[in-house]
């Protein structure tokens, strides 16, 4: 179905596909709080946690009742959540829970632009590319996993296949899908996307996805703004 619907240049329906194979590699529906993935954390749990979260200076700056922000407060925060899940859970099962959120991977990546013909990178002017009109380009991906090291520490009890970790990197403008691919990371992985810029000069916004193929809740989004200049 991804291949279908990305080989048509349907963004906005590829992007649904690959929510509807995180619910079903989860079990749950997208829009139920993805913070529930965490064993140990349940639905009548969730209120107190939230209000703790919240309490905590350390914290406020995170949205940690989320499945990302809570990541993101174990990397940065670390003694402050466990205090946290101390407090509402209790040391056994703090432990435990903080086990599996440092288990729950997490992708950060640097993005440069590269034109293909003269293998050039191109540096942002005030934040926006300068390109050439109808010339190739390609966006060099430097990709780096935090997380457990083994992969295959997937936690998707619902599913009744063993199921390895991956993910999806997608550059589109507007609604219209210009390249993807499917790749697995390493503790440091490297993906280029190649497009072909607009014709007419102007500014465009691209976009660029990284998406879970397994996990809700840990998708990102960032702008590519761009400047067709002669």
């Amino acid at each position: 179905m991804v291949d279908i619907a990305s080989n048509s240049g349907w963004l906005s329906c590829t992007i649904k596909i690959i929510f509807l194979m995180q619910m079903i590699i989860q079990g749950r529906w997208f829009f139920e709080a993805d913070i529930l993935t965490i064993p140990g954390i349940t639905k009548p749990t969730l209120p107190t946690l939230s209000k703790e979260l919240n309490r905590n200076q350390s914290l406020r700056n995170y949205p940690a009742n989320t499945l990302a922000g809570i990541k993101c407060a174990s990397m940065k925060q670390s003694s402050a959540l466990e205090e946290v899940l101390i407090n509402v859970f209790g040391t056994n099962r703090a432990g435990e829970i903080m086990k599996h959120i440092r288990n729950v991977p997490w992708v950060e990546m640097n993005i440069n632009l590269i034109e293909i013909e003269s293998n050039v990178r191109k540096s942002p002017t005030n934040n926006i590319y300068e390109v050439f009109p109808d010339t190739e380009y390609e966006i060099s991906l430097s990709a780096f996993r935090k997380g457990s090291s083994d992969k295959s520490v997937l936690h998707s009890p619902r599913f009744p296949k063993k199921k390895d970790e991956g993910w999806f990197v997608i550059l589109g403008e507007n609604d219209e899908l210009h390249c993807i691919k499917r790749f697995n990371v390493d503790n440091r992985s490297t993906v280029s996307l190649k497009f072909c810029s607009p014709s007419r000069l102007g500014t465009y916004t691209y976009n660029l996805y990284l998406m879970s193929d397994s996990y809700i809740g840990l998708d990102q989004q960032f702008e590519i703004p761009i400047q067709v200049k002669q």
